[in-house]
């Protein structure tokens, strides 16, 4: 009982972050009729045209209709080996999949606010460990990183959305480039 006192005590900025941005995004999805408040979808854009019939296509593949090699549903007939191997490295994508064929375009609007809550809360720990800075701060600095126009404006395609996500591991071990003490990380968070 004591450990998880201690862990809620230690890590409430997380939780915070977390249920602000949840509540916000759930309010919206609310007023514009977003599932699971109704049977809209955020998906719009690239996230429309490209990213969601490519995952419906993995289904059809796993059924036998199709295959991950290749298909004439993309570019009028294309390798698709490429694509299939670009989305299979992105956590978010690989979550939108149990989400079960015909229902990704629902699935997106959640996994969009866990891509929001991961980015704020990477922001977050990254705040803390390199700023001092009072509690309300951190939390405010979080939020509107992960709010931002810029991140907002990518919505349409998650793998821009790991950018942000992973911009402040990157500086995080720039950091520790600078002090001598391994590339390691650097090289493997620069590859993602």
């Amino acid at each position: 009982m004591n450990k998880i006192k201690n862990h809620f005590s230690t890590k409430k900025n997380y939780y915070i972050v977390a249920g602000f941005i949840t509540l916000l995004l759930s309010i919206m999805y609310l007023c514009f009729g977003a599932w699971p408040f109704n049977n809209g979808t955020i998906a719009h854009y690239d996230l429309y045209h490209q990213i969601v019939p490519f995952l419906e296509l993995i289904f059809d593949a796993i059924e036998g209709r199709s295959t991950l090699i290749y298909s004439n549903y993309v570019a009028g007939g294309a390798n698709i080996v490429g694509y299939f191997s670009y989305f299979i490295f992105n956590p978010f994508y690989l979550i939108l999949l149990l989400f079960g064929s015909g229902n990704i375009w629902y699935g997106i609007n959640i996994v969009f606010i866990l891509h929001i809550i991961a980015i704020a809360v990477v922001f977050l720990w990254f705040i803390r460990k390199y700023f001092k800075l009072s509690t309300t701060l951190q939390i405010l600095f979080a939020i509107s990183y992960a709010l931002s126009p810029y991140v907002l404006f990518n919505y349409t395609f998650f793998t821009w959305l790991m950018l942000p996500l992973l911009l402040p591991i990157l500086v995080h071990f720039f950091i520790r480039i600078i002090q001598g003490r391994g590339f390691v990380g650097f090289t493997i968070v620069s590859t993602a």
